[in-house]
């Protein structure tokens, strides 16, 4: 199903709910570093991902320091 809607806190804050109770699950593939951001985008391009590409701002060690 897509939804095709402005952003809003409202949509943000049931899509937070429907992931947290495991309605809603989106297909991650791969994860990158935001440092590897020319690597994802060339796989984004290859054509043969079969879910979403997530770009991590920040490591869990970095962001416990912020």
């Amino acid at each position: 199903m897509m939804i095709h809607s402005q952003p809003s806190r409202a949509l943000l804050q049931t899509l937070t709910q429907l992931i947290d109770e495991g309605r809603l699950k989106v297909p991650v593939e791969t994860t990158f570093p935001l440092r590897k951001v020319r690597q994802a985008y060339e796989h984004s391009q290859s054509g043969y991902g079969r879910g979403r590409i997530v770009l991590r701002i920040a490591d869990e060690a970095e962001s416990a320091f912020a």
